[in-house]
């Protein structure tokens, strides 16, 4: 933890936006499911995750002092107490809110992507922070990203959504349609209208099966890329750590820092090149 904040602040010291303060228009939206309800692949122990969103959540508390505004939502129900005390440590004076509802209770096949679209889009009626804001920056809340303030100052202030589509050129040369293709929704970064108006219907035209959140937001989001408002690609890679809700997938390790670096120079230098 005192390696990630000691990151931070000197990201956040030689952080210069070229493009305008979005840090300081934007709510963060951790988005946390404490209870999965025997969600298949998922973490399943409830104290677990709820110690793994404190340390995120304190995480993004002290750190990214621009950020102003942090607002925490389960889908569980769960009592957030635990969650409510880490953010006693607030040196920032953060606006901070926490909202618990129950968004999980439906059928477990439809898959996480399903509560998790379910999660931000009862976060964006709920909320009294994202309401009238600017930008909604949602992070998976277990993990953290410590560039998320480069990556903000590097979002240009016309931008209706910013992410990272997954085109892997191999697939567009065959043609195959959708196949190794998604939307990255660990962050994303969007105006609430743009949610509302383009993706928010998803979950009401959802008959079965598994609900695929990073297909289904690809498939919204990618014919809109002809759009100077709409953003698919970061302009640096965004570098997470901790530990991932599902498998046993370790942001932190060596492995996984690695294959980041690998994609922040693909990145850089063949920017075509969606991995």
């Amino acid at each position: 933890m005192l390696l990630f904040q000691k990151a931070c602040q000197k990201m956040e010291k030689n952080s210069q936006s070229k493009n305008g303060d979005i840090a300081g228009r934007t709510v963060l939206l951790l988005t946390a499911s404490v209870n999965p309800n025997n969600m298949p692949g998922a973490v399943s122990s409830p104290s677990g995750r709820l110690s793994d969103y404190v340390k995120a959540f304190s995480f993004y508390v002290r750190n990214f002092p621009r950020i102003g505004k942090i607002v925490f939502a389960d889908n569980s129900g769960w009592p957030l107490d635990a969650v409510r005390e880490a953010g006693l440590d607030n040196p920032h004076r953060k606006k901070l809110e926490f909202l618990s509802m129950d968004e999980n209770s439906y059928p477990r096949e439809f898959g996480k992507g399903f509560g998790e679209h379910k999660l931000i889009s009862a976060a964006l009626e709920h909320s009294s922070l994202i309401r009238g804001s600017g930008y909604v920056a949602k992070m998976t809340g277990r993990i953290f990203l410590i560039n998320m303030d480069k990556l903000l100052d590097r979002i240009a202030p016309s931008v209706d959504i910013s992410c990272d589509l997954r085109d892997h050129a191999f697939y567009e040369l065959l043609g195959l349609p959708f196949c190794g293709r998604y939307c990255d929704t660990r962050f994303i970064v969007f105006r609430p209208d743009f949610f509302m108006e383009h993706l928010r219907g998803l979950a009401s035209d959802h008959r079965h099966g598994n609900f695929g959140l990073e297909v289904n937001y690809y498939k919204v989001i990618k014919p809109l890329e002809v759009s100077d408002k709409v953003s698919c690609r970061f302009q640096i890679e965004p570098r997470f750590r901790g530990l991932a809700g599902h498998g046993n997938k370790n942001y932190s390790g060596a492995k996984e820092i690695a294959k980041q670096t690998a994609r922040g120079i693909t990145r850089r230098f063949f920017p075509g090149l969606r991995i």
